[in-house]
């Protein structure tokens, strides 16, 4: 499919040594503000994004292609993240390969408040957040943005768990939090006391 050094490649070069994937319409699962995303035509334990046509540059895949060797060399535990896999070309243009979470049944995993919304309690969504936190906490994983739609909910045979499908990323300007991990705890704790504001809204 791709190899590991065309998966970090980055976006800025030529997109002939990239592979190439038509991207159809059957293929759609969702978008966001900016990228749109759909199932990897070729595996679909696999997804893929690309940035919305009246956008010129996807500054959040350089970021993502950076910080997914970053988390390679730190050998960081993926049980709560969505891992980059790599760089495709498309007729969308070039797309950033993910990590397509699903469900123990095979379903696609739903966004947190689509959990919330389907009836789960508080005390279910306590246990999934504190789980949450706790990896933050001791994972050297860096946030953009934490959201109730930035994360799903993958329901398992025995428990679910919430994953970060967005946001890994630093888009400080001035990196510290790369360099300090009290800068980084620090951080993550301002975003985690806006997350749990969100979820709190929901009920």
């Amino acid at each position: 499919m791709y190899t590991q050094s065309t998966a970090l490649s980055k976006p800025s070069q030529t997109n002939a040594h990239l592979p190439f994937f038509e991207l159809t319409d059957d293929l759609y699962i969702a978008q966001g503000n900016r990228r749109v995303c759909y199932m990897h035509p070729t595996d679909n334990t696999l997804c893929v994004k690309v940035l919305k046509p009246i956008f010129k540059s996807d500054k959040q895949l350089a970021r993502e292609i950076k910080y997914a060797k970053r988390y390679q060399q730190l050998k960081v535990s993926e049980k709560h993240l969505a891992g980059f896999k790599g760089v495709i070309h498309s007729n969308k243009g070039t797309g950033g390969v993910f990590t397509l979470v699903r469900d123990a049944n095979g379903d696609i995993s739903r966004t947190l408040d689509a959990y919330i919304a389907q009836g789960a309690t508080q005390s279910q969504v306590k246990i999934l957040t504190d789980n949450l936190k706790d990896y933050l906490m001791h994972t050297p994983i860096q946030l953009s943005d934490l959201a109730i739609d930035n994360v799903v909910v993958r329901r398992g045979l025995e428990h679910d768990e919430i994953v970060i499908i967005d946001g890994a990323v630093n888009s400080d300007f001035f990196k510290l939090c790369d360099y300090s991990e009290t800068f980084r705890k620090k951080k993550i704790a301002r975003k985690w006391q806006r997350f749990m504001s969100s979820i709190e809204v929901q009920y």
